[in-house]
């Protein structure tokens, strides 16, 4: 896959949350308390991706393929299946870091750190896990 595609599907939910923000500021709208489960859930979803094995570019007969198909085998390169594991963890922990965004945004939108609102943070930590996830996967 070109290196500008895959750029534009990791960044796309980012350009997503970017269009939000425009909205909101063109409407007058403070809502700076949803962007952090945003980017939360923007995170998870890129964690998904990482799920899926690598096709694996093997040159293997036809007839041996179909026959590990047959058997119900598949294949998957070893480095590959060590970043889906560790995604499925990632993934779990993302699932948190979105439920403590998703409650802290509302139990408490004036808690703050750093002059930001504590939901943000959380949903920059799941966003960024999931993006390093992405690019991991892609380059190993």
């Amino acid at each position: 896959m070109p290196l500008i595609k895959k750029l534009f599907i990791a960044f796309f939910p980012f350009q997503l949350l970017l269009i939000e923000w425009l909205i909101r500021q063109v409407g007058g709208w403070d809502t700076i308390n949803f962007v952090g489960p945003s980017l939360a859930a923007t995170g998870l979803g890129l964690m998904v991706t990482v799920l899926e094995p690598k096709q694996i570019d093997l040159h293997v007969s036809q007839q041996y393929l179909a026959r590990l198909r047959s058997a119900k085998f598949r294949l998957v390169n070893a480095s590959d299946q060590r970043i889906m594991d560790l995604a499925l963890w990632a993934l779990l922990f993302g699932l948190t870091l979105w439920i403590g965004s998703l409650y802290v945004s509302t139990k408490f939108p004036n808690l703050v750190w750093q002059n930001q609102p504590l939901s943000l943070w959380l949903g920059l930590v799941d966003a960024f896990i999931g993006l390093g996830l992405y690019f991991l996967k892609a380059y190993l």
